[in-house]
């Protein structure tokens, strides 16, 4: 599962409060499971919510949500 860590990763970068103080931005999986498609392929996907919390006003939320939308357009699907 390396969409969580590539979505730190993102945010950290992108948010200067987090940078100095990562532990301000936790995350943590919820009602997963895994599926997968019937026929001969091995292939599945992680189904998961990933519960975000940003503690002691570690950013500008408007900064917080566009960061979020421009990695989920390059990484959703």
């Amino acid at each position: 599962m390396l969409k969580p860590d590539q979505l730190r990763n993102a945010l950290c970068k992108a948010l200067p409060d987090l940078q100095a103080q990562p532990e301000k931005l936790t995350m943590k999986l919820a009602d997963g499971r895994v599926a997968t498609t019937p026929g001969p392929s091995l292939s599945f996907e992680y189904r998961y919510r990933l519960r975000l919390t940003l503690t002691d006003r570690a950013a500008d939320c408007d900064l917080v949500i566009v960061t979020l939308l421009a990695w989920l357009r390059s990484h959703a699907g």
